[in-house]
């Protein structure tokens, strides 16, 4: 019989219900002109530890140039279980140079869950109360042959390979049946209020199409229970970065060029180089939290040292039109901005500030003459409705986004939020 679990296919456009489930200038410059990026590889690349179940490969579909140093929000990687024996479930993706990781792989989904008495999971959907169900569900589940494409965005620096890093859970081996151990939705023709989630049959492998992502395993579906053994794997995925890229694209100084004026060399030191478009900056930071910045003023670029910015803290500025969400104290930022505090209506809201640009600047700066004070990159999970990372200065949050210190209650009606 053809073993629909070994072929590859394309992946397939996502049904309504699995998305609802899913609910996871110028300025002194150098006059080099663009350049010509490199094709993407985009073969499957292993992993160098033989054990390890999954390959990887850069998207290859068309994408606006990787410039150094310029923020990247269009990179995306495939990941596919290549193996006939084993269902995986992935815990996070990161880029292991730089960049978030990727969160919110594992847990609840918003609706109602039952158990039938053919050992069936049925989930609701409630389009106009946002429960969550009660046990937990893997959204990036890959049976053997499946693939799954991963956001992956990030801040590509001067190498050519960056290492991704993910972390997994594996079902089934020589003497167990990972089709014993895995419920997957029944069909992409499944649109309605429920979906149900059964035992990997034929039929429903073939409309399955090869595509990763929701699912159950039988040993992770209490909430909290992340799984036995996971385990990690790291790939050297190549990436198509501008070797001679217009320096126009970030302020007028390419990453080398920028790195020289500050005195930020990647090669002696680690440091990692980030320019803000709107703020006309470069960060460079180094391992310890310590950066060096060049901001362009007055048609000049002006050099300073700041400390106590994580790396990877840039990729989280606000980029185009978008703000810097961030939580901050009132009592030491409140004269220069307006800061929001916690307040509360359906839900709780940890009170991020949303900051423009120069407010951004302002803000850092007040903190650089601090010595108390740097900016932190925390995870929170407000009412339990999935991770997200957080910026915050003068403030400790607890995991579920409460302010601890300052210890400042929730308001029940928002200041002005943005």
């Amino acid at each position: 019989m053809w073993n629909l679990r070994n072929c590859r296919l394309r992946l397939a456009i996502p049904s309504v219900v699995l998305l609802m489930l899913l609910s996871c200038v110028a300025g002194p410059s150098d006059t080099r002109g663009g350049g010509e990026a490199t094709e993407p590889k985009t073969e499957w690349i292993l992993s160098p530890y033989t054990h390890v179940p999954l390959t990887v490969k850069l998207d290859a579909r068309p994408k606006e140039p990787l410039i150094p140093g310029l923020f990247a929000d269009h990179v995306h990687v495939v990941v596919r279980n290549h193996t006939e024996d084993q269902a995986v479930a992935i815990r996070n993706v990161r880029w292991w140079e730089g960049g978030r990781e990727s969160l919110n792989w594992h847990g609840s989904v918003f609706g109602a869950s039952i158990q039938d008495g053919k050992g069936e999971i049925i989930v609701e959907l409630n389009e106009t109360v946002q429960a969550l169900s009660s046990i937990a569900f893997e959204k990036g589940l890959l049976l053997p042959g499946d693939e799954l494409t991963v956001y992956m965005p990030f801040t590509p620096q001067r190498y050519d390979d960056n290492t991704l890093q993910i972390h997994y859970v594996a079902v089934g081996d020589e003497t167990t049946s990972w089709e014993d151990e895995v419920l997957i939705p029944r069909g992409l023709q499944s649109a309605g209020p429920r979906t149900r989630f059964v035992e990997p049959s034929e039929e429903v492998l073939q409309r399955r199409n090869n595509e990763g992502g929701m699912g159950l395993l039988r040993s992770t579906m209490a909430i909290g229970a992340e799984g036995a053994g996971v385990k990690w794997g790291h790939f050297s995925v190549p990436i198509p970065i501008e070797k001679d890229p217009d320096p126009q694209a970030t302020g007028g100084l390419t990453l080398e060029r920028a790195s020289g004026r500050a005195g930020a060399h990647h090669e002696d030191e680690g440091y990692l180089g980030y320019y803000l478009p709107k703020m006309q900056t470069w960060f460079f930071i180094r391992g310890d939290d310590f950066a060096r910045t060049l901001r362009l003023e007055d048609d000049k670029w002006v050099f300073d040292f700041m400390k106590n910015i994580p790396a990877f803290a840039p990729d989280f500025f606000g980029r185009g039109e978008a703000q810097t969400a961030i939580l901050l104290n009132p009592e030491i930022f409140g004269e220069i901005v307006e800061v929001q505090t916690p307040w509360r209506q359906m839900y709780y809201n940890p009170g991020k500030t949303y900051l423009d640009a120069n407010e951004l600047w302002q803000v850092l700066q007040l903190m650089n003459e601090n010595p108390d004070l740097d900016l932190q990159m925390v995870v929170i999970n407000p009412n339990g409705l999935g991770k997200e990372w957080v910026l915050t200065i003068g403030v400790e949050a607890d995991s579920a986004g409460k302010w601890i210190e300052p210890a400042i209650e929730p308001r029940e009606v928002p200041l002005n939020p943005r």
